[in-house]
Order: structure tokens, then sequence, then C-alpha cells
């Protein structure tokens, strides 16, 4: 009776026999990109070398998925992972706010595993942030990670979720908090009109329009003469900084200005705001009129480089200096 052969327990692998009398090892280490099983081989002259060269291998197998399982389970990498899945799509202006949140988080707990993150070390985050932000801002942070540590529950990263629990202490709400006057006084408007009377005259169109309308700095250069109607000027259009990114989602490649909607419009409607034109604003559009038809410029009221003067005037003011 012939001695039947003890076949290899599972993940062993194979060794046979050639018909030339060398030795040939064949093992499944996973699977690949395809989905099809990644297997190896290997020759030699004596079975010796072949079981060395199994043995090696496992070992090397092993010691490349503890890296691997310790490079992915830390917060700087599972995080970066889990924000590209979640807002891949999400517009330019809030992405920002997101990144510049995140970049927080990332500064804090960085390179540590996951699983070493504990209520305790979260909540000692969040006390810090609150020393310098109100809580409603800490509580947008406190969201993200929420929606982080989900994430990694999901996928078997960790098994508690360490901030879940956490209540926020301390810190005030926005909406309690008195907000200063923004507005300028009398006195510091007259600083103004002082200072406009010396001025170039389209940087005195410029100062005018924003202080007699209330526009929005992004709102003034996307204005030109078709808005002005029946003395109103009505707000269809503002000028936005649109974002594109590196592949990774994360590194801004290049920031330029472009047309879009309003503050306020959603869904791609427009929120409309028509504002009365007074009578110290249209005499300085009928000025920056007459001076632009002896110096074309058919498309904008103003141009975007008129943007500047204002910011260097409302520190002048504020600092009681010249520009």
């Amino acid at each position: 009776m012939s001695k039947i052969k003890k076949r290899r327990s599972n993940g062993k692998g194979s060794i046979r026999q050639e018909p030339n009398g060398r030795w040939i090892g064949q093992i499944a280490i996973g699977f690949k990109e395809d989905g099809k099983a990644d297997r190896r081989t290997k020759r030699a002259d004596t079975k010796k070398e072949v079981i060395e060269w199994m043995a090696k291998l496992k070992h090397e197998i092993l010691i490349t998925g503890y890296k691997q399982r310790a490079e992915t389970s830390r917060f700087d990498v599972l995080y970066r992972r889990w924000f590209n899945q979640h807002y891949a799509h999400a517009k330019n202006v809030y992405r920002k706010n997101l990144i510049e949140r995140s970049n927080r988080l990332l500064d804090y707990f960085g390179d540590v595993e996951v699983q070493k993150i504990t209520k305790e070390l979260a909540q000692e985050y969040f006390n810090k942030e609150l020393e310098r932000c109100t809580r409603n801002t800490v509580k947008k942070s406190q969201n993200l990670l929420d929606s982080f540590f989900e994430f990694c529950q999901e996928n078997n990263h960790i098994i508690k979720h360490p901030t879940k629990s956490i209540v926020l202490k301390g810190g005030n709400y926005a909406r309690n908090q008195v907000k200063k006057r923004k507005a300028l006084t009398d006195d510091e408007m007259a600083r103004v009109d002082e200072v406009l009377e010396n001025a170039d005259l389209r940087d005195k169109v410029l100062i005018t329009l924003l202080f007699h309308t209330g526009m929005r700095p992004s709102e003034v250069p996307a204005i030109s003469w078709v808005d002005i109607q029946d003395g109103m000027l009505l707000i269809t259009k503002a000028v936005k900084k649109q974002v594109e990114y590196e592949a990774d989602g994360w590194t801004e490649k290049q920031a330029y200005s472009a047309v879009g909607l309003p503050k306020g419009s959603r869904d791609g409607e427009v929120k409309k705001r028509a504002i009365p034109i007074s009578e110290k604003l249209e005499t300085a559009l009928v000025e920056w009129k007459e001076y632009q038809t002896e110096h074309p410029n058919p498309h904008n009221l103003i141009s975007p480089q008129g943007m500047a003067i204002f910011m260097l005037i409302a520190v002048c003011v504020h600092y009681g200096r010249e520009p």
C-alpha cells in the first residue's frame, strides 16, 4: 500500500519536486489590485532552499504588514484620506474654511495613532481652542472630529469613539457676544472726505461708492453702468476667489478671481439688491462717467485695482494717519 502524501495546510504554500530533480515552491501572499491572487514562485536545487525562501518571504510580509497598519492608523494619514473622500466636491470657500480648521487638528494630533487618542486628549485640545475661539467655532471642529472618528469606527481602526460624549465647557457663544461698532463715526467720515479731496478721481469714486452704498468689496469690481437704473444700483454679481487644488485635494494649486453670484445666492438663484444712489454718490459717478468717456473702460464701472486703496484708507483712518 502506497504512502499517502501529507497535504500542507492553507497559507503554507506548496512544495514539489520537478522531473529534472529540482524543487519548486509556490505560495499566495494576498491579492493584486485587479482582484487576482498574488502568487510567488521559487525554484532551487534543494527542498531546504525552498523552505528557507518561504520562511523569509512570510517574515518580510509580516513586517511590511505591521508597518502598513502603523502607517494607515496615524491620525494625519487617515484624516486626509477621510477629508478627501467626504469633501471632494465642497465649494471653494467652504472647503478653504474646513482646511483651516483641519490644519489646527493636524498640528495638534499629528502622527499620533488614532487608537491612542483618548477622550482626555481630545478634551485637552478643545479646552485650548476655547481659550482663543468662541464655543460655536470650537463646536465646528468637534463636528469634524466626530465625523472622522465615525469613519474610523466603520473601518475598524478604533473600537471606542473618543469625542462622542464630550461636552464643551467655557468659552462664549458668538450670538451672546456684544459686537463692536464697525461703521465709521461722523468725525472719521469727515477725515475720509478730507483725504478724498486730494485723492485720485478713481479712488474718490471708489470710496464714495463703498461708503454710500454699503457694498461688499467683492461686489464693487463686478458692477457696470448697466447696473444703474432709475436712480438705483442693482447688485447681481460679485468677484470671488476661485481655488484649484493639487491631486491630494489639500494643497492649493492656483487661485484666481472670477465673476460669480453675490453672497446669499442659493442653488443658482441670484439674490439681488437695489441700493438708492445718494446725491453725493451721483455727483461722483457723473465725474467718473465723464472721465471714462475720455478714457474708455467699457466693462466695469470700477477696475479691480481700485480695491487696494479702500483697505489703505480704512487703516489710515483707524490709526489717524495720512495715506
